[in-house]
């Protein structure tokens, strides 16, 4: 064996040691977005648009779309994206997130950088946004 040959399979053991195991697992794993309990007022408070942006993961799929609402994907850069969805006219606001509830599936996580938020347009007596951080979210993995 040739002296560079050995060095090469020493680099490459020890590269496959350190590689970070547990980061690798996080990033292949698909997760579910859940939102909190948003205490809307009933019958006077409706949802008429909601922001996701995820940085350094991917938004896949969104399996529940509410009727005549629009949903569009922008990928600001190679790692944030946002998914923006709004009602197409008043009256298709939703009264509560329902079937949007783990509607949403994200993956790519890297732990290192990852984070997540969520802005959701509430029209009733008067328009307001809520700002919610990845703290008050949920994430759950998919199986």
């Amino acid at each position: 064996m040739t002296k560079v040959f050995l060095i090469k399979i020493i680099f490459l053991a020890a590269a496959l040691f350190f590689w970070p195991v547990q980061s690798a697992a996080i990033e292949s794993a698909k997760f579910k977005l859940i939102f909190p309990n948003l205490k809307l007022q009933k019958h006077s408070d409706f949802i008429e648009k909601i922001v996701v942006t995820v940085s350094c993961a991917h938004i896949e799929a969104i399996n529940a779309i509410p009727m005549d609402w629009g949903i569009k994907i922008v990928r600001m850069t190679a790692s944030e994206e946002e998914l923006h969805a709004a009602a197409g006219h008043g009256a298709s606001r939703i009264p509560k997130l329902g079937k949007l509830n783990g509607a949403i599936l994200i993956n790519g996580i890297d732990a290192e950088c990852f984070n997540l938020t969520v802005k959701i347009g509430i029209s009733g007596d008067h328009f307001r946004e809520l700002h919610l951080t990845r703290n008050q979210l949920k994430l759950f993995r998919q199986r």
